[in-house]
């Protein structure tokens, strides 16, 4: 053992710098597994945190899934409006369905139907008592009405009478164009109204009495008494064609007929006692060709009225039965709609006694008979067409 006093204080000072107690191995690997489930625990928690972090910003974004088109809805009818006992014409337009109707006690009243609500929000009086209505149409801001040999203006808001206008004859109305025309049934003519004066600005002379009046495809058409069609140009207010002359019967026993255009093509529905078969003749509206006639008869249907709208032809049929060397079939009244293509039936819905028939609103409007009093709101109707 060395004496040197200089080694001695040297191996001191080193022994002092020495651990002395250090743990024992087991305790070591203890603090580091559990330094590492610490680092683990920490590590889960910042993702859950992240998680839901992450689910409440995807639950408040709009989910963008690919839509699937709804299934198409075949017109059915939507509503029944009870009407009175004595409907006459149906008119749509200015955001209203519009019958007009007749009691002994009011005389002629003019009923409002809200498409909304499908309810009557207004009867107006419309002449005196004992006047018969002759047509109603809707547009420009108003409603028209004549009566006996009055025209009347009515305004749809207020249901006040604004304008009158007198007519030896007038029978068939109709608005287009900017303008209403009026036939004067006994003068072989159509007038046509400005409706900012409420005055006459032209008298169109035609080849027998207006019958039925349709603005369309550019054209105003008249059905006169002789069963032509006759276009009349809106720029100068002429007959610029006359279209199947003479084509149907008019004015004897048991005849009905009816006209509607749309799409380039004008639609005659006609029904007559001596016909073996109610006919729908389709004129194109550029040539004046009769290019279809479809006999509704072996349809399993009998025309009174026609419309046209965005998904098809529609007509009014009676109550049919037909028989054939297998089995007798009954077909009930109502509405048909008819393919213009083909001029086949394509669906049938049951309404009691249909008179007439009227498009707008999005909706079809079947008038029933003046028994029933009815008039139904049927949809809806296909804006993309056939």
């Amino acid at each position: 053992m060395t004496s040197d006093p200089d080694l001695r204080e040297r191996l001191r000072v080193a022994a002092s710098r020495l651990a002395v107690g250090d743990p024992p191995i087991d305790h070591v690997l203890r603090r580091a597994r559990r330094r590492r489930f610490r680092a683990v625990g920490t590590a889960v928690t910042t993702l859950l945190v992240g998680g839901l972090l992450a689910w409440a910003v995807l639950a408040l974004l709009p989910i963008h899934r690919p839509t699937q088109p709804a299934p198409a809805t075949r017109p059915h009818i939507l509503a029944a409006v009870a009407v009175g006992h004595s409907p006459a014409q149906l008119a749509v337009g200015s955001g209203f369905a519009w019958v007009s109707t007749f009691t002994r006690e009011a005389g002629p009243l003019l009923l409002q139907v809200d498409p909304r609500t499908d309810r009557v929000v207004a009867r107006i009086q419309v002449g005196p008592k004992g006047a018969g209505f002759g047509d109603v149409a809707a547009g420009l801001g108003a409603v028209w009405v004549s009566t006996g040999s009055t025209v009347h203006r009515i305004d749809p808001r207020s249901h006040q009478v604004v304008a009158r206008f007198h007519m030896p004859s007038p029978s068939t109305l109709a608005v287009g164009f900017g303008s209403l025309w009026v036939g004067d049934f006994n003068g072989d003519a159509v007038v046509r109204v400005d409706p900012e004066s409420n005055r006459p600005v032209a008298r169109i002379h035609i080849e027998a009495s207006p019958v039925t009046l349709v603005p369309a495809s550019g054209a105003l058409w008249v059905l006169d008494s002789k069963g032509s069609v006759e276009k009349v140009d809106p720029d100068t207010s002429r007959v610029v064609a006359v279209f199947a002359g003479h084509l149907i019967l008019m004015f004897t026993e048991g005849t009905s007929y009816d006209l509607a255009a749309r799409d380039g093509a004008v639609w005659i529905a006609y029904s007559q006692a001596r016909l073996a078969s109610p006919l729908l003749v389709r004129i194109d509206s550029i040539t004046g060709a009769v290019t279809k006639v479809t006999d509704l008869l072996r349809e399993a249907a009998s025309a009174i009225a026609a419309a046209v709208g965005p998904d098809g032809v529609w007509a009014t049929t009676g109550r049919l039965v037909t028989v054939t060397a297998k089995a007798i079939h009954r077909y009930p009244e109502g509405v048909v709609r008819i393919d213009p293509t083909t001029g086949r039936i394509v669906q049938r819905i049951a309404v009691h006694d249909p008179t007439d028939l009227a498009v707008g609103e999005g909706s079809l409007w079947a008038l029933s008979s003046p028994r029933r009093g009815v008039l139904y709101r049927i949809g809806p109707i296909d804006t993309r067409g056939p």
